[in-house]
């Protein structure tokens, strides 16, 4: 609470002092004022989406948010390398490329999902943010991801205590935000955060499991709307914007009562029910952006390892410890 006080203090004196850049934009403004209410905001993600990552790095250039949360919450980081994160986001160390990569390398993940760069450049621009703020307003970045070290993985059973991802976000964020009284942006795909769905897993649902342990804390699901069926109303003849990006509030009229399946497949139920927000895109055409042709290329050792990873998901014999 401290903190947040004197992060208003130097918000506000800055702005009689000093004309920001990055101007206002509706949807920005709209998911930094959920956290006037909202400890945590949650914002998903369509993985390797070029409009999700446009999102966010627009997002953080809006000086009001760093001056309201504390932690940015990412799902494509290790928590074996926090101290590497803080070295790096809020002391601004100097890291090399090298050193930096291994947080979204070395995950649980070892499909690559991580190697596309949209996930690189997303840290490289809040490290540049960072740089702007004064040390009492950086905002910390928290790794999520079990903190599974692969340099002492030599069979299968030694991945068994860190597969269960679920679990790991949900006690990385009771320790690193809950208990701090933190409030915190998480970055996670949009499958974990639905509320009603027949698609996540309760392992992996990350937004029932918090509000089920803490019901009177406040969460926030922000989410992009990515996919209209032939059954759903066009958003674009429901909202005012000419605009987009836009930012549709799920608990207000007439979205309220949408199916919630036209717009976000696998749910359940009405639109109020699974998300408070929709990040909607109108009918720009979305862009996957997986990493470059050449990339495994040119990192043959990482390649090499990510081969050796995906070969342990076959049962292998029990070590020896005679």
């Amino acid at each position: 609470m401290i903190n947040r006080a004197i992060k208003l203090i130097i918000l506000i004196q800055s702005m009689l002092t000093v004309s920001y850049a990055y101007g206002q934009s509706n949807p920005y403004q709209q998911v930094i004022g959920l956290f006037d209410d909202a400890q945590i905001v949650f914002l998903g993600e369509r993985h390797w989406s070029k409009q999700d990552s446009d999102f966010r790095i627009a997002l953080l250039k809006h000086r009001e948010l760093a001056y309201q949360i504390d932690d940015l919450v990412i799902e494509f980081g290790n928590s074996l390398y926090q101290n590497r994160l803080d070295a790096y986001f809020l002391d601004l160390q100097d890291i090399s490329d090298g050193e930096l990569s291994q947080i979204w390398r070395n995950t649980t993940q070892t499909s690559g999902v991580w190697d596309s760069p949209v996930y690189e450049r997303f840290l490289l621009e809040l490290r540049k943010v960072n740089e702007r703020l004064p040390k009492k307003v950086r905002i910390r970045v928290v790794a999520a991801g079990p903190p599974i070290n692969w340099d002492k993985v030599e069979v299968f059973e030694d991945q068994l205590p860190f597969l269960n991802r679920g679990w790991s976000f949900v006690r990385i964020i009771e320790r690193e935000v809950l208990e701090k009284d933190h409030k915190a942006l998480v970055i996670i795909g949009r499958g974990h955060l639905n509320r009603r769905d027949d698609e996540m897993g309760e392992d992996d649902n990350l937004i029932r499991r918090l509000e089920g342990l803490y019901p009177k804390k406040r969460f926030s699901v922000v989410v992009p709307a990515y996919s209209l069926t032939s059954d759903a109303t066009d958003i674009i003849d429901l909202i005012k914007e000419n605009d987009f990006p836009a930012y549709v509030d799920s608990h207000s009229a007439p979205f309220k009562n949408l199916e919630a399946a036209n717009y976000l497949p696998g749910t359940i139920g009405l639109l109020e029910e699974v998300v408070d927000g929709l990040i909607f895109w109108g009918a720009a055409k979305d862009q996957e952006v997986g990493p470059d042709e050449h990339f495994y290329d040119m990192h043959p050792s990482y390649f090499k390892e990510l081969e050796r990873r995906r070969g342990l998901t076959k049962r292998l014999p029990l070590k020896s410890y005679n």
